[in-house]
């Protein structure tokens, strides 16, 4: 749960962002970032995949500012 919230944050993201782009609700990010529910395996690749994505745009901007 704190990994979930520290790598969404990091990203500048929000949970209604994560929400949207999961296909779930906002109340369910919530409960995995407080590790009340753990997400079905299915959304934890598709998180994965998502923040992964944002993490690499997120790079190639930076590098592209460096220049």
């Amino acid at each position: 749960g704190d990994r979930l919230h520290r790598l969404r944050t990091a990203r500048r993201l929000t949970q209604v962002q994560i929400a949207n782009e999961l296909g779930v609700s906002e109340q369910s990010i919530s409960a995995w970032e407080q590790d009340k529910a753990r997400p079905k395996a299915v959304r934890i690749n598709a998180l994965a995949v998502l923040l992964a994505r944002i993490s690499h745009r997120s790079r190639c901007i930076g590098a592209l500012n460096l220049r």
